[in-house]
């Protein structure tokens, strides 16, 4: 018997409401919320669908009214959308109740009128087993058997944005939405300061990732049916009243943070993206944004083991994700290191002689970046390092751990650096777990280059 295809476009356990496409999906529900100068009452017919037609679709009156692709390839030539087009072709072709379909790009690229007279001359898509999902080359098989090329291409458009660019760059994503939001209350003489804007940019976003979240686990559960995100409870988050900060704010804020580095630190190595170390660090990163909150913000305060932030305010938990350090050690150590990355705690293992597993923390510490790559810190601001971790009564799992990899720092234990520049210097005990007190302070650090020639060894 013949397996029946679907159009469906099921791929949420890639997707995260803080990534570029999330972001591109807020702003277009923005932007219709503008356009249309839409109420608490006339937005309810609205929806933001999430990975099922498309990337992302809008839904009205139960109806989807426009499909978008998202691509954030560092290229712009029409050869890396070729997949993109045919699929967008396909489905308008083979529904005909979708009246627009949508590029979004990163880069600048050819004008529909260009791709049209020149995505033909490509040829046909690669061939797919895949019995589930229509594939690329149906799509393109069915556009040219109903001959719908042309008329296809007569809906389908690059996405223009506010700025009035046909692309969005992947570092201007989120100016882009905050300026629909200042348009939004302009709009409806709404007064709201630049502080609130900011955390209820937060909050959309963490709306759609709680949205994906959901589907992920419905979808592991068996539960396949569509859902979406009423444009209602978009429309009461943005006319909600976030003066006052929470926790919730602050892990939003640190996986807004996080998840932008990342998706800058893959494009840029886009080159790399079919090699091992790039799959490995992808990999990596979609277990870290699967993480709950709580898991989110305790590994994030792992690799910043130097970093106290018990207390809730942005400037701590800033510090816990620091610009230069997400980049490089952590991301680096785990794109470069050739080990694998032990799954939930994000750590490397070996065998000792012993039998005994060793294990490797990953870190974000980043000190005095002026050092060349093979320069190490003077020894007075390695035990300034080794006390503030000994100091930090907010790491909960340290005694977990054998190494940790910095930049430039090797210590060969926390107390024997922290005790070279303290007189007398002891960590607190009282009330705590002596045992667990004592393995933390005999935890070593390297370099990445010796951790890196330990952990290939």
């Amino acid at each position: 018997m013949e397996t029946i295809k679907t159009m469906t476009h099921e791929a949420t356990s890639s997707w995260n409401g803080y990534s570029y496409q999330g972001k591109a999906a807020v702003y277009v529900a923005l932007d219709i919320l503008n356009k249309n100068n839409l109420d608490s009452s006339t937005c309810q017919t609205y929806a933001l669908e999430i990975e099922w037609t498309e990337d992302f679709s809008i839904k009205n009156g139960g109806i989807c009214e426009s499909i978008h692709q998202v691509k954030t390839y560092k290229a712009n030539n029409i050869g890396a959308y070729k997949n993109a087009l045919w699929t967008l072709l396909g489905k308008t072709t083979m529904d005909t109740t979708i009246k627009k379909s949508f590029l979004h790009t990163t880069e600048k690229i050819p004008s529909e009128t260009t791709m049209e007279s020149d995505l033909i001359g490509l040829g046909a898509p690669t061939s797919s087993k895949c019995t589930k999902n229509y594939t690329t080359l149906d799509y393109y098989n069915e556009v040219n058997k109903r001959g719908n090329y042309n008329k296809a291409f007569g809906i389908l458009k690059k996405y223009v944005y506010d700025s009035g660019d046909d692309y969005c760059p992947l570092n201007s994503i989120t100016e882009q939405i905050k300026g629909q939001m200042k348009k939004f209350y302009s709009l409806r003489k709404i007064s709201r300061t630049p502080l609130h804007i900011d955390r209820a940019f937060l909050y959309l976003l963490a709306k759609v990732d709680e949205h994906v979240n959901e589907r992920h686990i419905a979808i592991q559960k068996g539960d396949n049916s569509n859902k979406v995100i009423p444009f209602e409870t978009l429309y009461e988050i943005l006319v909600d009243n976030f003066e006052e900060s929470s926790e919730d704010f602050y892990c939003h804020y640190l996986r807004e943070v996080f998840h932008r580095h990342c998706e800058e630190y893959l494009y840029k190595n886009e080159h790399d993206s079919n090699k091992d170390e790039y799959q490995k660090l992808s990999r990596v990163l979609l277990s870290i944004q699967s993480l709950d909150d709580k898991s989110f913000v305790k590994i994030c305060k792992k690799w910043t083991p130097h970093v106290q932030a018990n207390q809730l305010n942005l400037m701590a938990f800033r510090k816990l994700i620091p610009d230069q350090g997400i980049e490089n050690p952590l991301l680096r150590i785990f794109y470069k290191i050739n080990a694998e990355v032990h799954d939930g705690d994000f750590v490397f293992q070996k065998l000792n002689s012993d039998k005994d597993h060793i294990v490797y923390l990953p870190t974000a510490i980043f000190e005095f970046p002026t050092l060349d790559d093979d320069e190490t810190l003077d020894e007075s601001e390695i035990s300034s390092i080794a006390k503030r971790i000994l100091n930090n009564s907010d790491i909960d799992d340290l005694h977990e751990v054998d190494v940790m990899i910095s930049l430039r720092i090797p210590m060969s234990s926390l107390k024997e650096a922290a005790d070279k520049h303290t007189k007398s210097y002891d960590i607190d005990e009282e009330n705590k777990d002596h045992s667990k007190i004592t393995k933390i302070k005999n935890v070593k650090m390297l370099t990445f280059q010796m951790a890196k020639k330990e952990l290939e060894s």
